[in-house]
């Protein structure tokens, strides 16, 4: 890399054109051997208040509990919920 591609990443240019350092945040490097658990448990949380919010919700509706449009909706934030986890 070229040394204005050094500059480039060193320092943020403001829009009267001055350069300015940025200020480093990282407090730490994470060690790559460090040990992490084999289960996120808030993951697993959310995963499983996913699927119980949308087979809650798919059977409240069969039921007639409640109307398709407020199933669809939960069910909707269920498919979010589900996707986060993934």
């Amino acid at each position: 890399m070229g040394e204005l591609a050094h500059r480039a990443r060193r320092e943020r240019v403001s829009v009267s054109g001055a350069a300015q350092p940025v200020p480093v945040t990282v407090t730490r490097i994470l060690d790559p051997a460090e040990p992490v658990p084999a289960i996120s448990v808030p993951a697993l949380g959310v995963l499983v208040g996913g699927l119980a919010l949308w087979s809650g919700s798919t059977v409240a509706y069969v039921e007639g509990s409640w109307p398709w449009f407020v199933s669809s909706t939960l069910n909707a934030l269920a498919s979010y919920l589900l996707f986060t986890v993934s």
